[in-house]
This record gives C-alpha cells, structure tokens and sequence, in this order.
C-alpha cells in the first residue's frame, strides 16, 4: 500500500522536503533582493557594524514612491561605540535600525 510505503521513506521525504524548503526560501531572498536592488552585506570578524542607506523592505514594497522612504545609516562596534539606543515618533525607522543591527 502506498501508506506503507511514505512511513517507510519517511526519514528520506522529510529531508526532500527540507532541502526544497530551503531552496524556495533562498530563491524568494533573492527576488526581493533584486526587486529592491538589495545588497549583499559583508560579514567580517571584527565585530562591527556599518550600513549606509538602510530602508524598510515592507515600506519600499507598499511605498508608491519608495525614495520617499527615509533611508538609515547605522554604525556599532566603531570607536568604542557599543551600544544602540533607538527612540523616535511612529514611521521613525526604529523597526529598521533593529533587523539591521540583530538577526530578527
């Protein structure tokens, strides 16, 4: 029976099924990426980072005019410089500044 068959395969499905996953993922960065003519950031040891020109992917994409879409600069780690605090009215870019500065 085919059921028989899937419990049996199972550990190999679940592994397609995760590779694939992964490569639509990867695939779906890469389309925002290049509807938003992102960049691919640089990722070194030292412990410090600099962005220039920052904006919010979701405020490009429902932005009918996304340069009016303040861009961010942000640099941590430079100068003794360790520390981030953001404060600032609704629209402000706070939500920005955190996903460029942390990975969520």
């Amino acid at each position: 029976m085919i059921t028989s068959e899937i419990v049996k395969n199972r550990p190999q499905i679940d592994l397609g099924l995760a590779a694939v996953s992964m490569l639509d993922t990867l695939n779906a960065r890469y389309l925002l990426g290049a509807k938003l003519s992102g960049k691919v950031p640089v990722v070194g040891t030292s412990k410090c980072i600099s962005v220039k020109g920052a904006r919010h992917p979701c405020l490009l994409l429902s932005n009918p005019n996304p340069l009016s879409v303040i861009p961010n600069d942000v640099s941590i780690g430079f100068d003794n410089n360790s520390c981030l605090i953001l404060s600032g009215p609704n629209s402000g870019g706070k939500v920005s500044e955190r996903a460029i500065t942390t990975d969520g």
